[in-house]
């Protein structure tokens, strides 16, 4: 967080990076499901974990499209307020 960004525009801006992440996890344990699917063999057992994984992720990927709203709503207020203080001073 540089000297310019308030606290509460980290916030966000970390739980931007944080909907990225999840994301690309979700993406990769597909990925990995469907590799192990087409290698077959002894690779099959791997997907159940995986599977796991991916249900675990996908539950956090959701986690924070549901509250990403409402952090906005609380925070927002709050950035607007630090910006028209920094600009007055």
């Amino acid at each position: 967080m540089d000297s310019s960004t308030t606290k509460q525009e980290w916030e966000l801006k970390k739980s931007e990076h944080d909907m990225i992440v999840e994301n690309a996890e979700v993406s990769c344990y597909l990925a990995l499901i469907m590799k192990a699917q087409m290698a077959g063999g002894v690779f099959m057992n791997s997907i159940e974990p995986l599977s796991l994984n991916l249900k675990d992720e996908q539950a956090m990927v959701d986690w924070i499209k549901t509250n990403s709203p409402g952090m906005l709503a609380q925070l927002w207020p709050q950035i607007q307020s630090a910006i028209a203080t920094s600009s007055s001073t």
